[in-house]
């Protein structure tokens, strides 16, 4: 009956070309700042300038984590010289990261960076300057326990440009390499002949906010299958602040959800935590902010649409955090503050229907529910404002999230 309303009323607010995203951007449950995990001593190394994750697929509440290590990476960790990778897997329930070897081999004298990690954990990206200059790498290995094994160099991007930021995820189930070109985020179909690797036509993701300034480092946000469906980024605007682009249409514009005088980059996000590499006066280091989201829905007609909601992670013996999203026939052009709720309202609130996604998994901090969308071609193209909240039942913390669309493809 739930699913039968929420049809409903979606059939009332059906809006054609809402394509956006609002302008409320998750709020910030604490302060950004020096992770407490994802820093040595508990990582092997000094300094570290970038930060990617990807749940493990299999084991629900493990991670498996890919850093680049600026300074200080240890021999028997894979060091070589330069800046190298490390690999490892993190424990949320334990709050433990275990480094491995699965980076080692793809380590040079030279220097590498920005190793980000495909959804199925069994493909990566990379920047090499192991031949002389910096090159962008596909790598790739047999199973999760096997180390990383360099498949060729990606050709078909600007070689000249000499830096990418590239990262990996589904875009109609084929794999498509993210990456920055002409200040703005594109993303290209890969295709993979033996030890070829070949770009195809990039189409534009993101649109820089603030020309000509560059959008870069670009993060997969997908659905539990690996498609994309938002991107959380950077642009170079007062150093490199960190962005939202919960609105695949380029011309919807990016929201500036971290703000620093420092540069920040290419980092990464567990559940209701998002990670940066942040250039600070002692060191390159890693830093994190909570925060409550959702990630909006797309889905084709005839197919099921995908929603889902992140917390931090609880761990185990705790009473799960509940998530809803709310619709509205569209967004307020200046979102408004709800006394004693954390978070702006970004709705009109004249016409509002809840629906419930569900108790938050404790050890991956995700809810998730899949709605069916009717196989009629009238529907398609059409897309329906939203926003997250999140209520945590044993405070009776009240927290709303960013505001998203609900589109129908």
């Amino acid at each position: 009956m739930r699913k039968l309303l929420l049809l409903s009323s979606m059939g009332l607010l059906l809006a054609s070309g809402v394509m956006a995203q609002g302008n409320v951007v998750p709020p910030h449950l604490n302060t950004f700042g020096k992770d407490p995990i994802f820093n040595a001593p508990n990582i092997p190394g000094t300094t570290f300038s970038q930060i990617n994750m990807i749940p493990y697929p299999g084991k629900p509440g493990k991670f498996i984590v890919g850093i680049t290590v600026a300074s200080g990476l240890p021999a028997a960790n894979g060091g070589v010289g330069g800046s190298d990778l490390l690999m490892g897997v993190y424990d949320a329930t334990k709050k433990q990261f275990t480094p491995d070897k699965n980076a080692a081999f793809i380590n040079s004298s030279k220097s590498e960076f920005g190793l980000t990690l495909h959804h199925s954990g069994l493909y990566a990206y990379m920047e090499s300057a192991g031949t002389g200059k910096y090159s962008p790498y596909l790598l790739s290995r047999k199973s999760l326990n096997a180390p990383f094994n360099v498949v060729g160099i990606i050709q078909g991007l600007p070689m000249s440009q000499g830096w990418w930021d590239g990262s990996l995820a589904d875009i109609g189930g084929k794999m498509h390499i993210l990456y920055v070109l002409n200040h703005n985020i594109v993303a290209a179909p890969l295709t993979i002949s033996g030890g070829t690797v070949t770009a195809g036509n990039p189409i534009l993701l993101v649109k820089t906010p603030v020309p000509p300034k560059d959008a870069n480092s670009p993060t997969p946000i997908c659905t539990n299958s690996g498609e994309l469906v938002a991107i959380t980024h950077h642009v170079n605007v007062n150093a490199n602040d960190h962005w939202l682009s919960f609105d695949l249409d380029p011309n919807t514009p990016a929201l500036s959800f971290i703000t620093l005088k420092d540069w920040i980059n290419n980092g990464g996000y567990i559940a209701g935590t998002f990670y940066d590499a942040h250039a600070a006066s002692s060191g390159y280091r890693i830093d994190s902010v909570q925060s409550v989201w959702w990630t909006g829905g797309k889905a084709k007609i005839g197919t099921n649409m995908e929603i889902s909601a992140y917390c931090p992670i609880q761990g185990t013996g705790v009473t799960p955090w509940v998530s809803y999203f709310l619709i509205s026939d569209k967004f307020l052009a200046n979102p408004i503050t709800v006394p004693g709720i954390i978070g702006k309202f970004g709705l009109n609130p004249t016409f509002l229907t809840p629906v419930a996604i569900g108790a938050h998994n404790p050890i991956t901090g995700q809810a998730t529910i899949n709605i069916p969308i009717p196989n009629s071609s009238v529907l398609s193209g059409y897309a329906v404002p939203g926003q997250s909240l999140t209520i945590d039942p044993k405070t009776q913390k009240i927290m709303l999230g960013n505001t998203a669309s609900l589109t129908i493809l």
